[in-house]
């Protein structure tokens, strides 16, 4: 679902339209559980008071290019590599955090001496390209949610 790059004041109801349109009722129809699904998402996802409100998750007007948590994900699959065991000696543990510690204050100097972040592949910097493109589109008036 692409609602998360919708403007907030529209998640809400894009999303009942999404839920209520015949496409949808005609998978619910197939698939009881769906309604369940539906249903999960509005009370965690869209309700004001869910677990997780839309002003948490909404990415429209983001101005960075983080759209993921896969760094994150990333950097966890790289530490327990690093660490290469379940439960490390404390010493073992404190040694690697040092370690990261070194690669951070090089790539942190690195970044002030100017030198360019690691390369993006280009499909993702098109991806990024057409979704500013889009929103600022939708901003200046040129782009309606149905074109």
């Amino acid at each position: 679902m692409a609602i998360g790059y919708l403007p907030l004041a529209l998640v809400r109801l894009n999303f009942r339209e999404l839920a209520t349109n015949n496409s949808t009722q005609r998978l619910v129809a197939g698939y009881p559980a769906m309604q369940q699904f539906i249903q999960y998402l509005e009370n965690n996802y869209i309700s004001d008071n869910g677990n997780f409100p839309a002003q948490l998750w909404n990415v429209f007007h983001r101005d960075n290019d983080t759209r993921t948590n896969n760094h994150v994900e990333g950097f966890h699959q790289r530490w327990n590599n690093i660490i290469g065991r379940a439960h490390p000696s404390l010493w073992l543990f404190l040694r690697k955090m040092k370690d990261e510690q070194h690669l951070l204050e090089i790539t942190v100097a690195s970044a002030g001496r100017g030198e360019a972040p690691p390369h993006r592949r280009r499909k993702w910097c098109t991806l990024q390209q057409r979704i500013t493109r889009l929103r600022d589109e939708y901003l200046n008036g040129k782009r309606t949610l149905q074109r």
